[in-house]
């Protein structure tokens, strides 16, 4: 499709082979004009900067419009942030930016939006572990399926890591359910 606007799309593909324990700072490093980068501390969101938006945030993320499946993922200041991105359901990323990113209100610098995959025709469950270094373990299940009219998808991702410094430990539980009826 054509549009007048300068749009991104970052394939599932690509996200889901990127390096284990992939962010959002990783995922999108090749969108031209945003820069996102990683903080190395798990207290404090990524810094994203598009079109220069953002660039001057202390913590979070200003400027930009962050959204998941449609719904906002900002405040309505523009303040947003990234920790609730569950990556491992995304099927892809779009990055809006330039002057139609007002169509999404306060959002200057542009828009990130994370689309989610559907279920899959039959149902499926699936399970993975990742551990390494520094005590890093990550578990993850999902299911999905449709049933009927109704098609769903579930992820629940349970994460732990000590780091290499004292006092860096972090705990990161995300639970995601989407549900879409296909009426007559």
């Amino acid at each position: 499709v054509d549009v007048p606007a300068s749009v991104t799309v970052v394939a599932g593909s690509h996200i889901r082979n990127g390096p284990a324990g992939s962010n959002l700072a990783s995922t999108l490093a090749r969108v031209p004009g945003l820069v996102a980068q990683d903080r190395q501390s798990l207290a404090q969101d990524l810094q994203l900067s598009l079109r220069g938006f953002g660039a001057r945030a202390s913590f979070g993320v200003t400027g930009i419009r962050l959204m998941m499946d449609g719904l906002p993922y900002s405040d309505p200041d523009g303040q947003g942030e990234t920790d609730p991105f569950d990556l491992a359901v995304a099927q892809r990323i779009e990055v809006l930016r330039g002057p139609f990113s007002v169509l999404y209100g306060n959002a200057a610098g542009g828009v990130i939006q994370v689309f989610s995959k559907d279920g899959p025709p039959q149902p499926e469950v699936g399970a993975s572990l990742d551990v390494g270094s520094y005590g890093m373990v990550v578990r993850q299940l999902d299911a999905g399926g449709t049933v009927g009219k109704v098609n769903y998808v579930t992820n629940v991702t349970a994460g732990h890591t000590d780091r290499d410094r004292e006092h860096s430990a972090s705990q990161r539980d995300n639970f995601y359910t989407k549900l879409r009826y296909q009426p007559a």
